[in-house]
């Protein structure tokens, strides 16, 4: 080594510029800060927030809840209108679960159906995941697509690999390099395979697929 390549490896690990670090998000220390002032708890259930208030309860995108600050948002509202269901009012909430009323938000409905009934839920409890992939160059008897269930994800018993994802923020893209990984191991071809993310809690990505 000469002396000016000594040098330059000193000078350089000495004078290099700082390492960026990754900046938090304003809206969750504030959202952090009024739970530690109001002793309130909460945990993250990917798009689910779920309080252990009764008065806030569960907040999700179908009440308005897309990040740290609208989910504050909506929390202090229910508490300060009394209404754990808010942005919906009570007359509104309640009969929605019982009745084939329906309205503006999907998240509340219901429909009576030869002797039973169907309602959506918007618990956040648990969701779905499934990989579908829908072969192009295959149609049924009566021109139906076919589709093919290639794998299915239950927020009960995530595998290790999306856990450490879905803690990471990266479950969405865990899903799709999920679903190219069952496509290859199934050998279905790209240019003759959608392959779509569909979720029962109202996220889905489709990856259309084609020829380099």
């Amino acid at each position: 080594m000469t002396t000016n390549t000594f040098l330059d490896a000193v000078l350089g690990d000495l004078f290099a510029p700082p390492k960026k670090t990754r900046k938090q998000d304003p809206g969750y220390g504030r959202l952090y800060r009024w739970c530690k002032k109001n002793n309130i708890t909460y945990t993250r259930d990917q798009t689910y927030w779920d309080f252990n208030h009764s008065g806030i309860g569960t907040i999700g995108a179908n009440d308005g809840g897309h990040d740290y600050e609208t989910v504050l948002e909506v929390a202090q509202e229910r508490l300060a209108t009394g209404n754990p269901h808010w942005p919906f009012n009570q007359e509104e909430y309640i009969p929605a679960m019982t009745t084939n009323t329906s309205y503006d938000n999907t998240s509340h409905r219901a429909w009576n159906v030869q002797g039973g009934i169907y309602t959506t839920d918007d618990s956040g409890a648990t969701y779905n995941h499934f990989i579908i992939a829908q072969n192009t160059a295959e149609w049924g008897p009566n021109n139906e697509p076919a589709f093919t269930v290639l794998g299915h994800y239950s927020s009960e018993e995530l595998p290790p690999a999306a856990e450490n994802a879905l803690h990471a923020d990266r479950f969405a893209e865990w899903l799709q390099e999920e679903a190219v990984a069952l496509a290859e191991k199934q050998n279905l071809v790209p240019a003759d395979t959608i392959l779509c993310v569909v979720c029962d809690a109202f996220g889905s990505s489709t990856l259309f697929g084609g020829q380099e």
